[in-house]
């Protein structure tokens, strides 16, 4: 059973990134760190609330170095490393998108060209097979472009955090600091791979009088993104990189 004196949740305050105030006691400046709870804290907090966290806490001021330390790993990081990989996986993606439509321009021209061979009785397999290699060129097409949409997404975002936490290296409060190294470890430094496109093969038949469809040529498909990409509008499933949510703290 919950005890009677537990608060709602709704009632539970939330002290905002950088506010140098104590959530509950709103005249004091949070000036510790409880360890325990995660939390910053002012010196009635800490002879009330959280008294028996004591051993754990330790003064932001003492700890603003280190956090300092993280951003800047951070600023290291996204700029030397994770920005130019992202920059070179958009070039690569796009790259790939350019080769894409040639490629399936000449997968029909064989297609199309069998089939001449194969007369009358062979036009409506072919017609299908087209049909299926237009629908496989605009999902591997759209699956791209989600794809480099992603990355650009990721891109952006960095660009914006590593301004911002340049700035709180300048000239933010130890609070804001904190708060900050909070939101970096939240984030998703991953980057996802570009999908794979196999382009489908075409074989073209040699028995066309017993097997018509064998003689136009069997259409191999592949198995993995670009049928999930055909199945869903070819909207890619990748998820792109996105700000933590503000740190609350109860």
């Amino acid at each position: 059973m919950a005890s009677g004196n537990a608060v709602p949740r709704a009632q539970l305050h939330i002290r905002a990134k950088g506010n140098t105030k104590c959530k509950d006691h709103k005249d004091n400046d949070v000036i510790f760190l409880c360890q325990n709870c995660k939390t910053l804290i002012c010196p009635t907090c800490s002879i009330s609330t959280h008294i028996s966290h004591i051993k754990s806490f330790v003064e932001i001021s003492k700890i603003n170095k280190e956090n300092q330390s993280v951003i800047q790993n951070f600023l290291n990081e996204t700029d030397n490393v994770n920005i130019p990989k992202l920059k070179q996986e958009i070039i690569s993606s796009r790259t790939k998108m350019t080769s894409c439509k040639p490629n399936y321009e000449n997968l029909r021209k064989k297609i199309i060209d069998n089939n001449n061979q194969c007369k009358l009785e062979l036009d409506k397999i072919t017609d299908d097979y087209i049909k299926f290699c237009d629908k496989m060129e605009v999902a591997a097409m759209d699956l791209i472009q989600t794809h480099i949409t992603n990355l650009e997404e990721r891109l952006d975002t960095l660009k914006q955090l590593s301004s911002e936490y340049n700035q709180t290296l300048q000239t933010g409060t130890a609070v804001l600091v904190y708060d900050s190294v909070s939101e970096i470890r939240e984030l998703d430094p991953d980057i996802p791979p570009t999908p794979n496109i196999d382009m489908a093969e075409f074989t073209p038949g040699m028995d066309r009088l017993s097997h018509l469809k064998q003689a136009l040529g069997n259409l191999k498909l592949p198995t993995d993104h670009l049928q999930a990409g055909l199945a869903t509008g070819g909207h890619s499933d990748q998820c792109p990189v996105v700000r933590p949510k503000q740190s609350k703290e109860a």
